[in-house]
Formats: structure tokens, sequence, C-alpha cells
């Protein structure tokens, strides 16, 4: 019973922070329901010390708390990196780290918790499990809940199967044209999870920045790579060659539209709207012809891919994360006759913030582009691949 409401009131701390943190609602936990089981876990570790270490020892308590909730952490984080392959969280930018798993900030954390936990929870958690104890449906309570946690253990470890066999297929789709099609595999990937935890996308940014970044610096050929990393690195589109003349033909019908131009006059974090939309354009032309892809309708996808006309930050759109891809492709239907492969680009490059999953590599390839040229992390995650 400690187990299940420390893990409930684990639930509901993570939670908070992170809903505040990031000004919208996060379910925390790997699990379906309002359950994190290292709190609940960590409890348990937390009751052990009490019982082993005398009360006037408070130094002492918040001591052992921090080395065996630090310890706890740590074989957390190894248990999943090792069976699924998913890095859930990363300390590596931290101070004192070990292997990006636990770190000297944390760890503290623990310790104040435990210390929390044990003079100020601990009499009311134990008055409110002898509520539940004296309970004649007790062992109904205990028992369903139980049920419900172990049901919700094993879904949870077949969710992240999935998404393990997903991040194995993402970077192999872009150079596999016989590729296992990602649609089946990431429609049965739970989205809830990998917004709870983005380092596990994360990781597949770096190592597909890694990989472009390596084929970038080969002392001969792999031009496209080049070009691209310039891009990425400078934050500005490039107009000095012959490809970069074949780039702008084929996006020179959109160009000539006065709704594509006001995208000047939208604010997309520090560029506007059109010049973000025009760098990830340009990213994704080069690196589709790198990897053998579609480079126009990358090219012209990526251009609209955030057609949707409004200042969301002045403006009141609600969940604008989730819907705006749609959006942008609704108003790029009013004005331009689009390709099955650009629609796809334009309402999957949000994903999994957008339920819908990517229907060809070229859409993969742009959401990548995105989520980098996007991200305020680039210049650390570029220092990743050396």
């Amino acid at each position: 019973m400690l187990f299940l409401v420390s893990s409930f009131l684990g639930w509901l701390l993570e939670s908070a922070y992170r809903s505040i943190k990031e000004h919208r609602f996060i379910d925390s936990g790997l699990l379906r329901g309002p359950f994190v089981p290292i709190y609940g876990a960590g409890a348990v570790v937390i009751e052990s010390i009490d019982i082993l270490v005398p009360d006037h020892l408070i130094w002492v308590e918040i001591t052992a708390c921090i080395l065996f909730c630090t310890m706890l952490e740590f074989l957390v984080h190894l248990f999943y990196e090792k069976l699924f392959e998913l890095k859930l969280w990363d300390y590596s930018s931290f101070f004192l780290n070990l292997q990006g798993r636990v770190c000297l900030l944390y760890s503290f954390y623990w310790g104040i918790l435990g210390y929390v936990y044990l003079h100020f929870l601990q009499q009311n958690i134990w008055l409110f499990m002898d509520l539940i104890l004296a309970t004649k449906g007790f062992w109904i309570i205990a028992v369903s809940f139980s049920i419900y946690f172990i049901f919700q253990a094993i879904s949870n470890a077949y969710e992240l199967l999935h998404i393990r066999h997903l991040k194995r297929n993402l970077l192999g789709l872009l150079e596999n044209p016989a590729a296992e099609n990602l649609e089946a595999v990431g429609r049965k990937a739970n989205t809830r999870i990998l917004l709870a935890f983005p380092q596990i996308l994360k990781s597949e940014l770096s190592l597909f920045i890694a990989k472009i970044w390596g084929r970038s610096t080969a002392v001969i050929g792999f031009l496209p790579y080049r070009k691209a990393i310039w891009i990425l690195l400078h934050g500005r589109i490039l107009d000095e060659d012959q490809e970069d003349g074949q780039f702008y033909l084929a996006i020179e019908d959109l160009l000539e539209n006065r709704n594509v131009m006001s995208m000047a006059g939208i604010q997309h974090h520090q560029a506007s709207t059109l010049s973000h939309s025009l760098l990830i354009s340009q990213v994704s032309w080069y690196l589709a012809d790198a990897f053998g892809l579609d480079k126009k309708s990358c090219a012209r996808g990526a251009l609209l891919h955030d057609f949707f006309l409004y200042d969301w930050k002045r403006e009141k759109h609600p969940h604008h994360a989730m819907r705006h891809a749609g959006i942008a492709l609704e108003n790029a239907q009013m004005y331009f006759d689009l390709n099955e492969m650009e629609k796809d680009i334009i309402l999957t490059h949000m994903w999994p913030l957008s339920k819908t999953i990517y229907h060809y590599r070229e859409s993969l390839l742009v959401s990548m582009v995105d989520k980098i040229v996007s991200s305020k992390d680039l210049i650390a995650m570029l220092r990743l691949t050396k």
C-alpha cells in the first residue's frame, strides 16, 4: 500500500512540476494512470532507512536517502537502457553526473524529498493507510489496484518494445527503401510516453546529426551533407551555385503567392515563419538529395509545413502545437495542388504531438530537420557528435 500511495503522490509531484515548467499538462511516468513507480520504490527505501537510522541523526538520514535513492535511480535507468534501449533521461550536461544516469543536483533533490517525507509526510501517509486497512473492502481495494498496476506494467513493456523497434528503424528508413514501413509500428508506439520522455527522440536526433556531421567532414564528396550542415550552423539559406538555383526553381511558384510571403510577418522563435520554413526547406532539399529521396517534394512540403497564417503568440489558438499542422495543410490545399507526399510532410511534421505518423521517408526527414532547427539546443546537440 505504501508503494501504491507513494507512486500516486510521486505522479502528482512530477506532473505538477513539469506541467508548470513547460506551460502545458504533462502526464508523467511510463504507465497509463496516475503512478510513477520509482517514487513508490523510493518511499519503501526511505522507510527502510528510517527503521535502521536513529531519529536524532538527521544528517545520516539525508545522506542515506541521497545514496540509496541515487542508486535506485541509476539502476532504473540502466534497466530501461539495457532492456529497451531507451534513455528516459539524460543528465550528461549536469555538473558531476555519472554516465548521464544520475547527477549531484537530482541526488540532492532525493535527499530533500527523503527529509520532507520522514519529517512532514510520513505520519499523515501512515494515518491514511490505516484508514484504508480498517476499511471492510480493504482486500478488494488492494487486489484491484495491484491487478491494475501489474496489467499496466505488462502493457507498458509491450509499448516500450514497439518504441524500441521504432527507434531502430528511424535512421535506417532514410537509407533503405526496403525498410519496414514505420506507420505500422508507429501506430502502436505510445505517443504519451514519447511526450513524457522527450529524451527518447532527442537521442535519435543526436544520432542523426552525428551521421550527417560525419559525412559532411569526409575528405571527398558529400557536398549535400556539407551544405546542409553549413545552413544548420549558420542559420541562413544559400544562393551561390546552380544547385541552389534548382532549389529556388522547385519552390518558385510557392514564393510568388502573397499568403506564403505574408509568413514573413509572423514570428517563429527568433525569426519569421517564412525564414524558418525556407531554412528547413533548403536543408531538407540537400539531405533528400544525399539520401536519394524526392527532394522537390521535401522542399515544397517543408516550405508549407508552418503555413498556418496566424501569430500564435498574440492570438489565442488553443493547442497550437498539436493542431497547426492540420491548419497548415488546409490552407495549403486552398492555394496549391499538392501531391500526397507533400500533404503528408505538412500533416505529420509535428509527430508525436500530432497523432498521425509518417507515411513516407521524406516526411520523416523533414520532421527531423524541423525538430533540429526549432531546438534551442542545436549547438549542444552538435557537440554530442564530437
